[in-house]
This record gives C-alpha cells, sequence and structure tokens, in this order.
C-alpha cells in the first residue's frame, strides 16, 4: 500500500511508479530536449597528489599551519628526549646523593616508593 503523498505524486505525473514521476519532474526541470546526456570521462577526477597541491594553492595558510606544527612537534618531542635524558641523570646523582648522606645521624632511610 503506497503512502498517501506518494500517490498523489504519482498519479498528478502520470507515471507507474514513485521513481518514474521522479525521472519526469527531473526532465521537467531542466527542460528534457530528447537528447541523451553524455556520461563524464573516467579520467576526469584529479589525482591524489594534484587535488592536494590545489586545495594548498587555494588554502595557502593550511600549508602553512601544517609545516609550523611538524616543526613545533619536532622540537618539543626532541626536548622531551634531552629532558627524560637529563631526568635520568638527576636520578643518578640523587641515588648518589642519598647513599652519601645515609651515613649521617638526621638522615633517616626510607623504602623506594618506585
Amino acid at each position: 500500500m503506497r503512502p498517501p503523498f506518494e500517490r498523489t505524486i504519482v498519479s498528478k505525473r502520470g507515471a507507474d511508479t514513485l521513481e518514474d514521476a521522479f525521472v519526469s519532474c527531473l526532465q521537467e526541470a531542466i527542460g528534457d530536449s530528447g537528447q541523451e546526456l553524455e556520461a563524464p570521462h573516467a579520467n576526469t577526477e584529479p589525482r591524489l597528489g594534484e587535488n592536494a597541491i590545489f586545495e594548498l594553492r587555494r588554502d595557502p595558510i593550511r600549508g602553512v599551519l601544517a609545516i609550523l606544527g611538524s616543526l613545533i612537534l619536532m622540537v618539543v618531542i626532541g626536548l622531551g628526549i634531552n629532558i627524560a635524558k637529563f631526568v635520568v641523570d638527576l636520578s643518578r646523582f640523587s641515588a648518589a646523593l642519598s647513599a652519601r648522606l645515609s651515613g649521617l645521624a638526621f638522615f633517616v632511610a626510607r623504602l623506594n616508593l618506585v
């Protein structure tokens, strides 16, 4: 059973199905001259690299932000590696200092929590 709106559209267009009514609406809208439209060629879409270059030409700010973002990440990761090396050196210094202080009377050694 067709819904009422579908029956109305189909009967106004004098079509058998809703799809036929839709096609006749489209043909009326574009002014159907009875000519067949050409299908687009398969090779008309740009390749991935060409598309990216076109987008960067159109919006250069996006390219600048991509380059700056990459450079900032490289600096942050590089500093993180250097700081991690410094922390390891600091922990060695801390272990040596606690070993030296363990002999003093006011220094009470506790268990390592780590």
